[in-house]
């Protein structure tokens, strides 16, 4: 991958690649997050860095001396626009006089990010090149479209979350409607087994109520034959 843009840099003396060791043109200041290595492209007037986020997320704060990038439009401030791996970035900014600091909160995922100015290192946009409020312009839609998708993604969660609460809940009334239908069964079972205990313990009365009856009766005509 270096040794492609290295070949890019000695065929195109507009785009600068420096190594993130190098002496960087701009305060910079990480946080969860390293810079690898980073170029300057001064025809379209933007920064790239290549990027890694150590962490799940990451702070990048970064001081442009106005001399050196800026973003001015009709002789007023512009804002920058960012770019992190195609997508377009918010970010925080303070600035002074001499200098615009720009803060990105970054996820770890991000690769690289591209700032785009209207002034880098002495060049200024030509009248025929689009300004950076027209790019935004132009994102819009695509932004507008990616919200419309990131709420239906939401909708199609929530509707999943109720089918599995539906799916919950037809499962619980199953297993109460098999409670039921099995209760008669064993009811049944039951009332059998306490049925047949009956019935061996009338049997048992019954022999003995006959035994003790043949006894009396033996005893009585034992009782008549001894008077004759």
């Amino acid at each position: 991958m270096k040794a492609i843009l290295f070949i890019l840099v000695a065929i195109s003396a507009t785009t600068i690649l420096l190594d993130a060791h190098a002496s960087i043109p701009f305060e910079i200041s990480e946080t969860g997050v390293n810079v690898e290595s980073y170029q300057l492209d001064t025809e379209a007037n933007s920064i790239i860095l290549d990027i890694g986020v150590i962490d799940l997320e990451g702070t990048l704060e970064m001081t442009f001396d106005r001399e050196f990038f800026d973003a001015i439009y009709q002789g007023q401030d512009d804002q920058f626009l960012v770019i992190a791996d195609g997508d377009l970035l918010a970010y925080e900014e303070t600035k002074t006089t001499q200098s615009r600091t720009i803060i990105l909160n970054l996820i770890s995922d991000i690769d690289e990010i591209e700032i785009f100015g209207s002034y880098l290192m002495e060049k200024t946009v030509d009248q025929n090149d689009v300004d950076i409020s027209e790019i935004q312009e132009q994102n819009v839609p695509l932004l507008d479209e990616k919200e419309f998708l990131t709420k239906q993604v939401g909708v199609l969660s929530t509707d999943l979350e109720d089918v599995k609460m539906q799916e919950n809940l037809l499962q619980e009334s199953n297993e109460k409607l098999e409670e039921k239908i099995s209760a008669p069964d064993n009811l049944m079972k039951e009332t059998e087994i306490q049925a047949n205990n009956l019935i061996s313990e009338s049997k048992i009365q019954a022999n003995n109520f006959s035994y003790g009856v043949m006894e009396q009766v033996d005893a009585f005509t034992i009782w008549i034959n001894s008077f004759f």
